[in-house]
């Protein structure tokens, strides 16, 4: 009778066997709230790095880390168009909290780019564009850190339209405690195409006002958060 072939067996270690990692605690206490960048929200425009490189679509809602970035995270497809340059996509739109805001202006130069002011500032020339610079919660794209959007020129009126749903609920307490539910419509004129906001308010749910609450409080121990005005430099200049 030949004797039994003996297996050799390497034993696993439960996670709960491994020895603890030595804490460093030092490496996150030096990241503070204005160590960590934000990313910007966009609606893909047919300028856009984004949809130029077809990492997304034009129409789509999205957010980049720059105006640079061809690497978006897509919250909301713009799908097939349907009448009046509106999407077919059933889908819910991409749904925001306002955190912040701050009003600044800004003017095209000779060189393409862009000049920037503080709303205040009496240098500013007279056909600067008032900018809304937001810092919105939107959870689809980021659950941790809120995300900058500035409207300006086509996007203004929109921008009213939240100032307004803001104001109109300020009684209930903090701007974040309002939803708003974001979508793109597809316009033209003899300028060209581009795409417009489309805004509706919305119910807010519990978790939602939770992650903005969070994020509020993030903001507030950053004092530098409203010298950072910049605009897009893909959104349509008409």
């Amino acid at each position: 009778m030949t004797a039994a072939k003996k297996t050799k067996e390497v034993a696993i270690p439960d996670v709960a066997d491994l020895p603890d990692l030595v804490p460093t605690p030092s490496v996150f206490d030096e990241i503070g709230s204005d160590d960590v960048a934000l990313a910007r929200l966009k609606i893909g425009q047919d300028m856009s790095p984004p949809v130029q490189t077809r990492t997304a679509e034009y129409g789509d809602i999205y957010s980049v880390m720059s105006k640079d970035d061809t690497d978006p995270v897509v919250g909301w497809a713009f799908g097939d168009e349907g009448a009046n340059g509106t999407s077919k996509n059933k889908d819910a739109g991409l749904v925001f909290h306002v955190i912040d805001m701050y009003r600044g202006k800004a003017v095209e130069n000779s060189e393409g780019g862009l000049e920037l002011f503080d709303y205040s500032d009496s240098n500013a020339p007279p056909e600067a564009w008032v900018t809304y610079n937001y810092f919105v919660c939107a959870p689809t794209l980021d659950d941790f850190l809120p995300l900058k959007w500035v409207l300006w020129k086509t996007g203004r009126q929109v921008a009213q339209q939240i100032n307004t749903i803001l104001k109109k609920n300020q009684a209930r307490g903090p701007a974040y405690l309002v939803a708003f539910e974001l979508t793109s419509k597809k316009v033209s004129n003899d300028k060209g195409r581009y795409c417009v906001p489309q805004l509706r308010h919305v119910e807010p749910t519990e978790a939602n006002v939770k992650v903005a609450s969070a994020m509020a409080e993030l903001l507030s121990g950053r004092p530098d958060i409203r010298a950072a005005n910049s605009v897009a430099t893909d959104e349509p200049g008409i």
